[in-house]
This record gives C-alpha cells, sequence and structure tokens, in this order.
C-alpha cells in the first residue's frame, strides 16, 4: 500500500538570493522527506510610484516588477523540482510584507524554511522583526538557515549532527522527536543537550551536584529511548553541559547540521523566541536553527 501523503506543504519564502535559493534546497528535501508538497512564496511591495486611482499598471515599471518577480519565482520552482524529482512543487508571487504574507501562508503548512541572508524583504532575517514573529507566531516549526549552509544545501558537505536543546526532559519528548526525523533525513547523529548553570563556588570549591546530574541524565537517556525504536538510523547521545543555553548551543551548534529549540520549555529554555537566549542562538549559531513550538507538533505530524 502506497503511504498516503500529506496535505500541509512545506512553505518556503524566497527573494531571488543564493541564500533563498539553498533555503529551497533544504525545503524540498524536507518535502520528499515528510511526503509532503512544497509551495514557493516570493512577496513583495509595489513601489510607490505604482500606486495610483487604477491601481498598478500592465505596464512600464510595474511590468517590470512583475516580470522581475516572475522569474525570481519561475527559478526557484524549477530549482525544487529538478533537485527533488517526483515532488510536487507549486508557486505564488503575492503582494505585501514578507512578514504577514509568510505568517498567513504558514496558517497551512507543516514547516517553513527561510533564509538567513537574502535581497529585499528577506535581508536581515536573523535580526530583523521577519523572523522574530516567524519564529514567535507561525502556526508550524520555522527553520531559519545560515548562510553558509544555505549556500552549500542540505546534507552536503562534511560530516555533522544534530543538535537539540532540552530543558526538562519529562516534557521534550515531542522536540526530541522532532530532532530525531530531522537527524534521520540528513543521515547524521543526535546529540540531546541539557544545560546547566554553573553555580558561584564556596570558598573557590564547586559545588556537588553529582547525583542531580545523574537523574538528569537518565532522564534525558529514556527521552531518547523512547524515539530510538523508531529511527534506529540515528546514533543518539545525551549530555549535559555546564554554562548557559544560550552560549552552550551556540558552541555545539559549530559541528552541526542543525539546532533544534522549543518554544515552550519550563525553564533554561523558556524564552528562547522572545529573550536573550533565543537572540544569541539566532544571531550566532554556525548552523540552520529550527524552532519548533510543541502545540503545533501534534497537529503537523
Amino acid at each position: 500500500m502506497e503511504p498516503v501523503h500529506r496535505s500541509r506543504p512545506v512553505l518556503v519564502g524566497v527573494d531571488g538570493s543564493r541564500g533563498s535559493l539553498g533555503a529551497v534546497d533544504w525545503a524540498a528535501a524536507e518535502a520528499a522527506s515528510r511526503r509532503s508538497s512544497l509551495r514557493v512564496i516570493h512577496a513583495f511591495n509595489w513601489p510607490l510610484y505604482s500606486y495610483g486611482p487604477g491601481g498598478p499598471s500592465a505596464c512600464g515599471p510595474d511590468a517590470d516588477v512583475r516580470a522581475a518577480a516572475g522569474r525570481i519565482l519561475d527559478e526557484a520552482v524549477r530549482r525544487a523540482a529538478l533537485g527533488s524529482p517526483g515532488l510536487s512543487v507549486d508557486g505564488t508571487v503575492r503582494i505585501g510584507r514578507p512578514s504577514p504574507v509568510m505568517l498567513d501562508e504558514a496558517r497551512t503548512a507543516e514547516l517553513v524554511v527561510v533564509g538567513s541572508r537574502g535581497l529585499g524583504g528577506f535581508t536581515g532575517l536573523l535580526v530583523g522583526s521577519v523572523s522574530s514573529r516567524l519564529a514567535t507566531h507561525a502556526h508550524c516549526p520555522v527553520v531559519v538557515m545560515r548562510p553558509a549552509h544555505a549556500l552549500r544545501g542540505a546534507g552536503v558537505g562534511p560530516p555533522a549532527g544534530c543538535v537539540v536543546g532540552v530543558d526538562d526532559p519529562s516534557t521534550a519528548e515531542d522536540i526530541v522527536g522532532f530532532a530525531f526525523a530531522e537527524a534521520s533525513r540528513l543521515h547524521v547523529g543526535l546529540t540531546a543537550a541539557h544545560c546547566v548553570e554553573p553555580l558561584p563556588a564556596l570558598y573557590g570549591v564547586p559545588p556537588d551536584d553529582g547525583d542531580e546530574a545523574v537523574a538528569l541524565r537518565h532522564q534525558l537517556s529514556d527521552t531518547l529511548d523512547a524515539w530510538q525504536g523508531k529511527y534506529p538510523d540515528v546514533a543518539a547521545e545525551a549530555v549535559l553541559v555546564s554554562g548557559s543555553p544560550g552560549r552552550v548551543l551556540t558552541e555545539l551548534s559549530r559541528k552541526a547540521l542543525l539546532v533544534v529549540v522549543g518554544s515552550r520549555e519550563r525553564r533554561g529554555f523558556r524564552e528562547l523566541l522572545l529573550g536573550s537566549v533565543s537572540q544569541q542562538v539566532l544571531h550566532h549559531a554556525h548552523a540552520p536553527v529550527a524552532i519548533v513550538h510543541q502545540a503545533t507538533l501534534e497537529r503537523t505530524r
């Protein structure tokens, strides 16, 4: 019996930059792996001179803008189709600012992929309002690419693994499951990291937290074991690292193809999307970052 294809597409935003085309490669691979379709969106605002009583003109500068938008979209659609034969790909040009357009499209998407650097509206995705709004409000997981990874495409380059940040192992099963699925698709291992904030030493002697560390490691290992049977091809390990979550994840990202973080953890990762930790990861991670809203995972499976 043939597997049933998912009804929700993987969504990717493009603007014609090399980075956004790399995002297309990643998104196409995601869609093929998930047995989903791929939806390519190019969003732009009409130049000020385009507005008048009759709306945008069908000739002159407006026609040039329309033609350029069409070329950007067609290139991305062709790239996805050639890279993933058999994948169902459709593309749409939408007039409007990228943030609201992508958020609207994300309502019916399984996953959103965007580039971190680009032209026009998508420039500065890691530092501007577009990435913040998508990461905070998108109704599905969001993958924000990094330039070096976007240029080389998904699954290409030196061997590396996936990293998932876990605060409370007892509530992280779904986030870890998402990370396992990504590691399996990329044919790499998975590191689940729990960060332990360093405590002040008493008279220069580090505090003894051995028992707590052992218990946390067991909990994290149990969470991995719950998914290991479904993904036997993924070599997974649990690590406890002393340090702040943002700094630890940034360092681990140096050898990663993807860093996965959740948006509704209880302690150290609770404000990954809105606070200083999220800013550090999104600004400084050396790998693409997947931001996963736990409440959306059951819906998108």
